[in-house]
C-alpha cells in the first residue's frame, strides 16, 4: 500500500542482494535512492527505510565494495528517481544525508564509500599517474574555462574503460 513498503518485494531484494554480495567481483553504487522509495525526502518514515537499506547494503558488501553515487544530471527529481517521484535532494543535501547515515562508521570506511572504492574500481589512481606523466603533452589551447584540459579530464574519467558489468546497479524499484 502507499504507506508501507511492499514486504514481498523487500524480501526478494534482500535475498538477491545477499546472493550478489557472496560474489567478490560485485560492487554496489549507492545512489538513485528515490527509485527505491520515491519522494523519500518528504517523509521521515520513508527516509528511515532508505537509510536502513543503505546500511544493510554496506553491511552485506562491506565498505570496500560500496561507492556513493551522486548521479546528478537533469535536476533533483530526475537524478534521484527518474521521475517516479516529485522531488529529490540537491547534491549537497544528498551528501549530507549519506554523511549523517554513515556517521557511526569509521573514518576509513567512510573514505572507502565516498571515494576509495570508486578510485579502486575505476582505476583512477592509474589514470591520474598517466595524466601526470603525459601532462606536458596536453595542448593548453584546448583548456576549459576553469583552466583544466578537457582532454585530460576525459582521459581521467573515461580512459580506464571500466567494466560496468561488475557493478551491481541494484534497486528495489517501486517498493512503495
Amino acid at each position: 500500500n502507499a504507506t508501507e513498503p511492499d514486504e514481498f518485494v523487500l524480501t526478494e531484494w534482500k535475498e538477491g542482494m545477499k546472493l550478489m554480495a557472496a560474489q567478490p567481483h560485485v560492487y554496489v553504487k549507492l545512489g538513485m535512492l528515490g527509485y527505491m522509495v520515491p519522494d523519500w525526502i518528504l517523509d521521515p518514515k520513508r527516509e528511515a527505510v532508505v537509510k536502513d537499506l543503505v546500511i544493510e547494503t554496506i553491511e552485506m558488501f562491506g565498505a570496500k565494495r560500496c561507492m556513493f553515487e551522486l548521479n546528478w544530471y537533469l535536476g533533483a527529481s530526475i537524478s534521484d528517481n527518474d521521475g517516479l517521484g516529485t522531488v529529490g535532494p540537491s547534491p549537497v543535501e544528498l551528501v549530507g544525508y549519506m554523511s549523517d547515515w554513515l556517521a557511526d562508521y569509521s573514518q576509513e570506511d567512510r573514505e572507502w564509500i565516498f571515494a576509495k572504492t570508486a578510485e579502486s574500481f575505476y582505476k583512477f589512481e592509474d589514470e591520474k599517474n598517466n595524466i601526470i606523466e603525459d601532462d606536458e603533452n596536453i595542448d593548453r589551447d584546448d583548456a576549459n574555462e576553469d583552466g583544466g584540459s578537457s582532454d585530460a579530464f576525459s582521459y581521467y574519467c573515461h580512459g580506464s574503460g571500466a567494466a560496468f558489468a561488475f557493478i551491481a546497479l541494484v534497486s528495489i524499484g517501486f517498493m512503495w
